[in-house]
């Protein structure tokens, strides 16, 4: 019987380091301010946000600092180009004028799911 012998371990498992087996990319956006009045009306932030981005998955923080973390399809999506789409919103998005003018978007280096 003919014998393979393993020379390639699995992926990089090092702790710290998040780590994708297919097209997924994980961001997390700062919104710019407290998001917990935004998310009860149509065309609000939050769904101005979600309607841009597009994710697979995500999680609002409730908080004041206006964080969320998303999961996307990574085939053609990067921090920069997130950023700049939901940068376009303006300053005056949504009925309550919410100002993402500021709004920035990094690659997630960790990934937890509670």
């Amino acid at each position: 019987m003919a014998s393979v012998t393993r020379v390639n371990g699995i992926p990089p498992v090092i702790a710290g380091n998040t780590v994708s087996t297919s097209q997924i990319a994980l961001f997390v956006i700062d919104a710019g301010g407290d998001l917990r009045a935004e998310d009860d009306a149509a065309n609000e932030a939050c769904e101005l946000i979600l309607s841009v981005v597009q994710p697979l998955a995500y999680c609002f923080v409730n908080d004041n600092s206006g964080q969320l973390s998303v999961v996307c399809d990574g085939h053609s999506v990067t921090a920069a180009s997130l950023q700049g789409r939901l940068r376009e919103l303006g300053s005056t998005a949504g009925p309550n004028d919410y100002d993402m003018s500021g709004a920035t978007v990094t690659a997630a280096t960790t990934f937890v799911v509670a």
